[in-house]
């Protein structure tokens, strides 16, 4: 069943790979809310560079690695 398949690719996430999700999701919300004013003038294009860096490692753990817990 694919939610098995889903729950043991999670299982290989570690902490650093949850917390670079969560700094990713942030800076997607910058860009998509404009959540500090200060932010508005900032290019979008660093926030997207910064979203897609933070989810490169958690996406290889997810997807790629070959299970080993």
């Amino acid at each position: 069943m694919w939610i098995t398949a889903l729950h043991k690719r999670t299982k290989q996430l570690d902490y650093w790979d949850v917390k670079m999700i969560v700094v990713s999701m942030v800076c997607l919300g910058f860009v998509f809310g404009r959540l500090v004013p200060e932010l508005i003038d900032a290019n979008p294009w660093w926030w997207g560079t910064l979203v897609v860096l933070f989810l490169l490692r958690p996406t290889y753990h997810f997807w790629v690695k070959a299970s080993d817990k």
